[in-house]
């Protein structure tokens, strides 16, 4: 390893012309001394390629690349191809970083040795400012990193974290996945058998606006499509039925955001829903989710078992989410 390896910053970006500056500034004012800034335009069109060309003709260590709108899935695949680091970092148009968030990052994946290095992050909106750490410190191995990023107990996202670029070799990246393709990154990566690790940083700043996709309801449709591909990519790899409690709870978690944010009449009959209902009979299945859902939420997954219940399901779901509300503007968690 060389004493200033090569590092490269990513950063998707599209229809973001109001939160970019002061993305790229963030970049470019990064303390760590031997880094390239790849920043892919999606096929903007508020002004975003403009800002990203003007940025690029200040600053020699940013690659500007312009492409048709393609999707996020496309625009990681482009942007991991075209970086020459040994470790890439990545950066969303609409967040920021602190100015020695690459450095701090690099010293902990060197200090601890590992092939990924985890921080903490803050989310901004409007109406609140929290800090998210992490619930786990020091090292884990790949398994560990496995069940973690299947039972959601380590962030899904594939910022505040520094990777060896090695891992992203014979990833898959399907067109038709635009919301949590992190997620499906991370769980791919997994199946490698990483060791990460985490240090207690904050090392990005994550900017919750309205707009952003990870606001959409998505059809119940998405979250099995999203399921499948993480099962079978760990099924081709060998490794699906090691992690079937997790993969199941996995599933029960991307349930749970539906029957959250969806007005849909019931979906009871479902034979994705009811084969989950019928999975939460095995003990593992049934440990894990007590481990991962509170009681509340389990009575809400309960209650959606029949159509009948429904109805009192989804009165108890706006009171949980009011809570959790509540508690992200207060700093607060949420109780049982």
């Amino acid at each position: 390893m060389s004493a200033t390896p090569l590092i490269s910053l990513i950063i998707p970006a599209y229809n973001v012309a109001d939160y970019l500056p002061q993305c790229l500034d963030s970049a470019v004012g990064q303390t760590y001394p031997h880094l390239e800034i790849i920043v892919i335009d999606d096929g903007s069109t508020d002004g975003t390629a403009e800002i990203i060309d003007r940025y690029a003709a200040q600053d020699r260590r940013i690659a500007a690349i312009h492409q048709p709108n393609a999707g996020i899935m496309a625009v990681r695949k482009r942007a991991i191809e075209a970086a020459a680091g040994e470790y890439l970092c990545f950066l969303d148009g609409d967040d920021y970083l602190p100015s020695e968030a690459v450095e701090t990052l690099y010293r902990g994946i060197r200090e601890l040795r590992t092939d990924i290095v985890c921080a903490d992050e803050i989310r901004i909106s409007p109406n609140y400012r929290v800090e998210r750490p992490e619930r786990w410190t020091g090292t884990i191995d790949g398994d560990t990193f496995m069940r973690y990023q299947l039972t959601n107990r380590m962030e899904g996202y594939l910022h505040a974290k520094l990777y060896r670029r090695s891992l992203f070799d014979g990833l898959r990246y399907p067109a038709d996945i635009s919301l949590a393709e992190d997620k499906l990154m991370n769980i791919q990566i997994a199946a490698k058998g990483p060791a990460v690790g985490h240090i207690r940083y904050t090392a990005y700043y994550y900017v919750k606006r309205q707009s952003s996709i990870s606001h959409r309801t998505t059809p119940i449709e998405y979250n099995i499509r999203l399921a499948d591909y993480a099962e079978t990519y760990l099924r081709e790899a060998g490794c699906a039925d090691r992690f079937h409690p997790e993969l199941t709870l996995m599933r029960l978690k991307f349930y749970w955001l539906y029957i959250c944010h969806s007005s849909s009449p019931s979906i009871a009959g479902h034979p994705f829903v009811a084969d989950l209902y019928e999975k939460l009979k095995e003990p593992a299945v049934r440990e894990l989710a007590r481990a991962n859902f509170t009681a509340g939420e389990r009575a809400v997954i309960r209650l959606h078992k029949r159509p009948a219940t429904t109805g009192l399901g989804k009165l108890l779901t706006t009171v949980l989410r009011i809570r959790t509300s509540i508690a992200k503007r207060t700093g607060g968690k949420k109780k049982e």
